[in-house]
């Protein structure tokens, strides 16, 4: 069964983010590309993007110079849920708790919300790409 988990962060833990994620999802990345696309000056360019993937799982980063806050999503597998969900909780509380906001006490299962209010789908309609066609189905 497939699973989608989002959350927004500050960029300044954009490193410590991706190395947790990648750790917990098996997923190789090079430095360079998280420098390139955080360094990015293109507003609308791809290169924004910081998509790590294996077999039916992905996460994806939206490095966007629009703004210090960032969107994560994280699609993955039952095997891959177990680790991501509690992790993902772990950082939204976090950065909840930095800002004085009010802490979440469950990280939602968005997959099967098609209505386009989904970060996924905002990352989508902003780039005017699918990042599951581009992406995933590539594989």
């Amino acid at each position: 069964m497939v699973h989608q988990y989002e959350m927004y962060f500050t960029n300044e833990y954009l490193e410590e983010i991706v190395a947790d994620f990648a750790a917990a999802l098996n997923l190789k990345y090079d430095e360079k590309d998280v420098e390139t696309a955080s360094k990015s000056m293109s507003v609308r360019g791809l290169e924004n993007l910081l998509i790590l993937k294996r077999d039916r799982c992905f996460m994806c980063i939206d490095c966007n110079a629009r703004d210090f806050i960032m969107p994560l999503v994280v699609m993955c597998q039952d095997s891959d849920a177990d680790r991501i969900k509690p992790l993902m909780l772990a950082w939204d509380n976090k950065m909840r708790e930095e800002y004085y906001q009010k802490l979440t006490a469950e990280i939602v299962d968005v997959y099967q919300v098609k209505d386009g209010s989904t970060l996924l789908s905002e990352i989508e309609s902003f780039y005017h790409i699918s990042i599951y066609d581009k992406f995933i189905k590539e594989e």
